[in-house]
């Protein structure tokens, strides 16, 4: 089949604005009087509540939660002098009130309750009022953060007094940045008067969150604080911790290195060996973030990573005997020799220096192979983490892979294991971890590559993959993410596991795994691994492959030809067929990239592409 380029879209001259909905939607039926009254009563609670606190606060914000029965506009509630600070979910709004006092809001509810004026057949700004079934202050218990919660710090009273924590802190986003600054300050200054530290912080555009180490009681005085949007634990990885499988190969043929100008992916992780020798000439610069864990990965997670990002399949290459390496890689080491993230330093400051000193560097593509086990998403917002990603994809036009994370599926038997698959990767336990939510990020999920047993094995009935080749592996967690999207958007080989009934345990067998890089490459050169860690950077080095196709392609635009290019895998599809309409969208995303047809044409399949701007509320011809 011949390979043709892609068409360009050509765009007519014109900008035509969008024809926008009414912001309220219906209207929910309300008795005003009862209605007005019910409202009046929660304001004039949560004013009280907010007096009280400025005898022991100087100036505390005005922050109230409104739960809503129709969608507001932003602009809604700035007409009413609020100002929104975040949506908990598609109910519940967290609002700011620029007066102080909430005199706008009372004076427009004051309107509402003397009913509809004369010739009109309902009261002004009901739009407004008539969505509104709930109006309440922040309670401690809203600022607990989920991963506490799930740890089970559900109270005040669970943070012990004399107990030591170390937990990061985040603050609602009210005022400008260097507005914020200050307040950061003043809460530095009163943290360590209670005894406490914060030896990191970051201050970003789209948020602020503080690294604080102190006891029980300095955190159950910063629950009380409306400044506070919640505290929880710090990300804690949850790197594949594989065995290291001997495989034999001693020769592994010709080596070709990259090109000077292949395209840069970036591997954050635990470091790469780099002296591996299928990897030396491959990574081409090093950072770590902070600067006092090294570069070498004695841990082993980055360099097993980063042997598939730099070959992409590495059996298919061992069989040709050939490895040409078409990618250069950049090693940003971020987890110590434990693969555990730096207890002083946010990760959010972590991320935001390395990904900005590795993209100075002229790196656009990123793989994180990492996730925050305690974080698993249901709803929602979103840990900084995520929110960070978010933030430096936009910003810096970069394309960050992140796996989904891992499942580990806890069985009343392990047969269940066997005969609960899949089931059991829908549950809400199976959830994506963060920041894989991320909306500007390519997050990938995994599927079985391989259903396959040692020789001596073949013909034990009781030992039996659980996953055939190209369903859902056993391990992978599923969406859907923020608002029903589409989390993960791809899916690729990240190994198998197998069932073995003699033993009645689950284990990992070789053949049914990927093969990558050993970082003891001193023993051997290989390994195998399993997990979606190692399904992320197959789908990194297949945007390597398209970034060379498209050197000045967006983010945006390489995220859309990989996407374009997916197709479900047909396994997947038959066995998820009956557990409803989206088993097969939560879990593998579009499917399967084929880097071939993201880059090129055929003469019956024609791609045509526009990678442009478009203005708010306006569309293109």
């Amino acid at each position: 089949m011949a390979h043709l380029p892609h068409l360009i879209l050509p765009r007519a001259e014109v900008d035509l604005p969008r024809r926008k909905r009414p912001g309220f939607g219906q209207q929910t039926p309300r008795n005003i009087a009862a209605h007005s009254a019910q409202l009046s009563q929660a304001v004039e609670q949560t004013l009280t509540e907010h007096r009280a606190l400025r005898s022991t606060l100087v100036d505390p914000k005005l922050i109230i939660r409104v739960k809503v029965t129709n969608s507001v506009q932003d602009e809604d509630w700035q007409r009413a002098g609020l100002i929104v600070l975040g949506r908990d979910d598609a109910e519940h709004t967290v609002l700011f009130s620029s007066d102080g006092d909430l005199k706008e809001f009372r004076a427009r509810l004051n309107t509402y309750s003397a009913g509809p004026p004369s010739g009109q057949t309902s009261p002004s700004y009901a739009p407004l009022f008539s969505a509104i079934d709930e109006i309440r202050s922040l309670t401690p218990q809203d600022r607990i953060g989920n991963a506490l919660k799930n740890e089970g710090w559900l109270t005040l009273e669970s943070f012990e007094e004399h107990r030591s924590f170390v937990l990061d802190v985040e603050l609602w986003e009210i005022g400008t940045q260097p507005e914020r600054r200050i307040q950061a300050d003043l809460l530095e200054r009163q943290v360590a008067d209670r005894g406490g530290e914060i030896p990191d912080r970051y201050i970003g555009r789209s948020f602020t969150v503080l690294r604080i180490l102190g006891n029980g009681k300095l955190f159950q005085w910063l629950l009380t604080l409306p400044s506070v949007r919640s505290v929880d634990l710090p990300p804690h990885t949850d790197p594949d911790v594989e065995q290291l499988l001997e495989t034999g190969i001693t020769d592994i043929g010709a080596f070709l290195p990259p090109a000077p100008d292949a395209p840069l992916i970036a591997i954050l992780d635990s470091g790469i060996n780099h002296g591996h020798p299928l990897l030396t000439g491959v990574v081409i610069d090093e950072l770590a973030e902070p600067q006092s864990l090294g570069l070498n990965d004695a841990f082993g997670h980055g360099t097993k990573v980063g042997g598939i990002a730099a070959y992409g399949d590495v059996r298919a290459c061992l069989e040709s005997g050939s490895f040409q390496a078409r990618v250069r890689l950049m090693n940003g080491k971020v987890v110590n020799d434990h693969g555990n993230f730096d207890d002083r330093a946010l990760v959010p400051s972590q991320m935001d220096k390395i990904i900005r000193g590795l993209h100075a560097r002229g790196c656009r593509i990123f793989n994180i192979s990492l996730g925050d086990h305690n974080a698993r998403y249901i709803k929602g917002r979103v840990g900084t983490w995520t929110a960070i990603l978010d933030e430096l994809a936009r910003e810096l036009d970069i394309l960050i892979v992140v796996s989904a994370g891992n499942y580990n599926h806890v069985a009343p038997t392990p047969e269940d294991h066997l005969l609960g698959y899949p089931g059991y990767l829908l549950c809400e336990e199976s959830r994506l971890f963060e920041p894989a939510i991320a909306a500007n990020v390519l997050a990938v999920g995994a599927v079985a590559g391989a259903s396959a047993l040692e020789n001596r094995l073949s013909h034990n009935v009781s030992v039996r993959p659980i996953a055939n080749v190209g369903e859902p592996a056993p391990f992978t967690r599923g969406g859907p993410g923020i608002g029903g999207a589409i989390k993960p958007d791809l899916c690729d080989d990240g190994g198998n596991i197998c069932f073995d009934g003699t033993l009645q345990m689950v284990s990992r067998r070789p053949e049914s795994e990927i093969l990558t890089m050993h970082p003891n490459y001193l023993d051997r050169l290989f390994t195998t691994v399993q997990g979606t860690s190692h399904a992320a950077p197959l789908v990194a080095h297949k945007a390597g492959l398209v970034l060379q196709s498209f050197p000045d392609a967006s983010a945006n635009l390489l995220r859309a030809l990989l996407a374009t290019s997916a197709k479900l895998p047909e396994p997947s599809v038959r066995k998820l067929a009956g557990l409803g309409k989206q088993a097969t969208r939560n879990l593998c995303g579009y499917g399967i990239a084929n880097p071939t047809l993201a880059s090129t044409s055929e003469p019956n399949r024609v791609v045509l592409y526009a990678d442009a701007d478009i203005g708010m509320d306006k569309f293109l011809v």
